[in-house]
């Protein structure tokens, strides 16, 4: 392993021109589709199905919107990314994470806001392991949370149980649920009580003047259960006034959206309240594309009222981009302008880099941040100046990467961009399958994947020195 590339330890500066937050706020939505968030980059909206969210719409309003942002194909990893600031090329989490096998958890973003002095609280889907494991969110750097211990345990909106600092809470209510049940009121849900545990953070952390980063991360618009063998999708304690001509599925999914865009509100009143709102930084976004969805309980991938992949091809578990894109929400009036929409294309391990760049780490903390010796491309960087200074100021990246090898390294699929020239053209080659024959196609023109680029034999090229930076520039699972 080597220390960070020299291009990035002078790169990562505080910004002269912004004043350093007291707040951020990472709100991770869960199998969320490009288009749900409230706004559409592609698909005009639909007019059976619309899907209400006043809070986002006004936040979107208020905001810069990064469409362009790349995700992993599955939960654990856009996660582990995000977190610990490494590409998934070189993660040991390129799947979703088997808690038996007790990574060692490398330096994360939590680590480095407490060597900084800040607090860091989780709040929502952990999915690492328990306290008992390496993997706990002691190792990642959490000195308060509300979580679910493992990826297993938040297939159930309304848990037997959670932790709270590594304590276990039980909840004996939640056991035999269904859907009678919970929508009379008589269950639990996780997700009331992260938003709870939350806003409590907040207002302790603004109270007490502590600089605090809260990771907001519910499980909406996961699929799940209610208990045991009790299938349920998109299950609630509320249809949310959604009209039952939809069906349950239906109602289901959009009046978790519908909560979801509440608790947003909720998070955003309550800093405005406590007069924090010019020192909050606001990041709003997905971990993957959605799920397909579901009608009468059965799997409908080619169903969906709500638009909610924008047009783009592909959903989770797919390389394509409805699989891996999630617009990104950034809010810090007074710092980042509003209204206002960048189509530079970076990830959510860049994430990392970015907020300690804002909050004016020094070298000496994000050197800890390593990357192998053998990888030069696709490594992750700070976008700050992108956030806030808009297209002004372009880092410079050639590669990109996405990789998902959730069944060992036979099992790799992936996408490779060249975003040298983002602003004309980025080339992406795509593996959707394990042991594939590579698709090649040009997402600023094509941001569907219609036309496969792969046969021409202009492209071949291309096609081959795509495939020769993936393989120099990843390590394989396990090393």
């Amino acid at each position: 392993m080597v220390i960070w590339k020299m291009l990035l330890v002078f790169q990562i500066c505080q910004i002269a021109d912004a004043i350093e937050p007291e707040l951020i706020i990472y709100i991770m939505g869960d199998d969320i589709g490009p288009a749900d968030l409230g706004f559409r980059l592609n698909a005009p909206s639909p007019s059976t199905f619309k899907i209400r969210t006043p809070n986002l719409d006004q936040l979107r309003g208020e905001s810069a919107l990064y469409p362009n942002v790349i995700g992993a194909t599955v939960c654990g990893p856009s996660r582990a990314s995000f977190l610990t600031g490494r590409a998934q090329t070189y993660s040991d989490w390129r799947g979703n994470p088997d808690t038996t096998k007790n990574y060692p958890v490398p330096y994360t973003l939590p680590q480095a806001f407490v060597e900084m002095g800040w607090n860091t609280i989780l709040s929502g889907k952990f999915g690492f392991g328990d306290c008992s494991t390496n993997q706990s969110v002691e190792k990642f750097g959490f000195n308060r949370s509300l979580y679910y211990a493992t990826h297993v345990d938040a297939h159930y909106p309304f848990p037997n149980k959670l932790y709270q600092d590594c304590k276990q809470i039980t909840f004996a209510n939640n056991r035999g649920t269904n859907r009678a049940k919970c929508l009379s009121g008589k269950c639990t849900s996780a997700n009331d009580l992260f938003l709870d545990y939350t806003l409590q953070q907040i207002e302790t952390c603004i109270k007490q003047q502590q600089r605090c980063a809260i990771f907001h991360m519910p499980i909406y618009t996961h699929v799940g259960k209610y208990s045991g063998s009790n299938k349920a999708y998109y299950p609630v304690n509320s249809y949310e006034g959604y009209p039952s001509g939809w069906g349950p599925d239906f109602r289901g999914y959009a009046a978790m959206l519908t909560k979801f865009d509440r608790h947003i509100g909720s998070i955003m009143q309550t800093v405005e309240k406590l007069g924090k709102r010019n020192a909050t930084l606001t990041f709003v976004f997905g971990d993957n594309g959605m799920e397909c969805i579901y009608k009468n309980g059965v799997e409908r991938c080619n169903l969906n009222p709500f638009a909610s992949n924008n047009g783009l091809k592909g959903r989770k578990r797919s390389m394509y981009q409805g699989g891996i894109m999630t617009p990104l929400i950034a809010n810090w009036p007074g710092s980042i302008s509003s209204n206002h929409s960048s189509s530079y294309p970076w990830a959510l391990h860049d994430l990392a880099l970015t907020s300690l760049e804002i909050i004016g780490a020094s070298p000496s903390i994000t050197n800890k941040f390593v990357v192998p010796a053998s990888i030069t491309e696709g490594t992750p960087l700070s976008v700050a100046k992108v956030l806030l200074r808009g297209d002004n100021f372009t880092p410079s990246r050639k590669l990109l990467f996405s990789e998902n090898c959730e069944y060992g390294e036979p099992s790799c699929t992936y996408a490779v961009f060249n975003t040298s020239n983002w602003r004309k053209s980025i080339p992406k080659l795509v593996c959707n399958k394990a042991r594939c024959v590579a698709e090649l196609y040009e997402v600023n023109s094509d941001p569907g994947e219609v036309n496969n680029l792969a046969t021409l034999p202009e492209s071949q090229p291309q096609i081959a020195q795509l495939s020769q930076y993936r393989l120099a520039n990843r390590l394989l699972i396990g090393l």
